[in-house]
């Protein structure tokens, strides 16, 4: 069966590596690995840029992380990200030590499992994964067998990219952007992501919340939320202190 890959190839061959669709918004198309390089490796400051957001609250905005942020507030969370990252211990030892023990645990978990002529693998192959990310992010685990939390978070975060990705609503709400301000019409197109993405998002919430009540200043931070606040902290303080000086 044909997919989205092949038409993609069918048409690199017969246009060149780079070509525009319309879906209806232009979208260049980058189909070939030099580039790919040119535009996100030698030339990348220039691609820095998202496209126009069809939701603005959530997609693309001022101070949304690495993912969905913009411009110079992408590149300055990207920068601080993988400083963090590399406290961490990202590519080194201690991030190893970290896989090793999650896998550790996948196995002790299956080793459980009775009947093992109906496992399904799809909750163990996703904490195992998880449970580093999330032990980074917010400095806990979770238990197998206490864990719905981040499996609804992750079955949220499925449903948001299937419906997002499937609907012409969406699409074409933006190029025409009265289609947001149709009364029912616009729920389909812009206000049923939106809720998708709040949902998401109060997860994040919970956890940063979380990780904050055990927050102290006089100790290295335990995971990311910690040193994110830590930094964010300390910019202000030199923010402050630069404004006193220049007014002195």
């Amino acid at each position: 069966a044909r997919n989205l890959h092949d038409d993609i190839r069918d048409l690199s061959l017969k246009y060149g590596p780079v070509f525009t669709l319309f879906m209806p918004i232009p979208m260049v198309v980058i189909a070939d690995y030099e580039g790919v390089k040119e535009a996100f490796v030698v030339r990348g400051d220039d691609f820095i840029g998202r496209p126009e957001p069809v939701i603005e609250k959530g997609f693309f905005c001022e101070n949304q992380g690495v993912i969905n942020s913009n411009g110079n507030s992408w590149r300055e969370n990207r920068r601080q990200s993988i400083s963090i990252l590399r406290d961490f211990g990202m590519g080194k030892n201690l991030m190893e030590e970290k896989v090793k023990l999650s896998i550790s645990e996948y196995l002790r978990y299956l080793s459980k499992i009775e009947d093992k002529t109906k496992v399904d693998m799809r909750k163990p192959i996703q904490l195992v994964v998880a449970n580093v990310i999330n032990e980074t992010l917010f400095g806990y685990r979770y238990d197998y067998d206490n864990c719905d939390p981040l499996i609804n978070y992750v079955e949220a975060f499925a449903k948001l990219i299937t419906a997002h990705s499937s609907s012409l609503l969406r699409f074409f709400s933006s190029k025409f952007k009265w289609i947001r301000y149709v009364p029912i019409i616009k729920y389909y197109a812009v206000e049923r992501h939106i809720e998708n993405v709040n949902q998401l998002q109060g997860y994040i919430r919970t956890n940063m919340d979380n990780a904050m009540e055990k927050f102290d200043a006089d100790h290295e931070p335990e995971c990311f939320v910690h040193a994110n606040f830590t930094h964010v902290r300390y910019e202000s303080i030199s923010d402050q202190g630069a404004t006193i000086r220049h007014v002195c």
